[in-house]
């Protein structure tokens, strides 16, 4: 899975703008999921962040719920969007 973008258009989250979903490693242990939430998601105005532990589905769907984000509007981050999160995590 690559990186994956949602908007969060949620009114209890009104200074928020989106988030990005992503596997931390390909191991063979569990899967570790970072979701970063952003201020600005152009501008890379970073909000906070978590880790989910029980796979990409479950943190999807928690996501979702928590932010109001309908299962459809998740795409997937350009290569160069992509560059640029990994590059702001070190």
């Amino acid at each position: 899975m690559g990186h994956i973008y949602a908007p969060i258009r949620s009114p209890r989250h009104p200074s928020l703008d989106g988030l990005v979903l992503f596997e931390l490693a390909d191991a063979a242990g569990p899967s570790l999921h970072l979701a970063i939430r952003y201020f600005a998601f152009q501008n890379k105005e970073v909000e906070g962040d978590h880790i989910y532990l029980d796979g990409l589905e479950a943190a999807k769907s928690e996501l979702e719920a928590a932010f109001d984000i309908e299962p459809e509007e998740w795409r997937s981050l350009t290569p160069d969007e992509a560059n640029v999160v990994d590059a702001s995590i070190g």
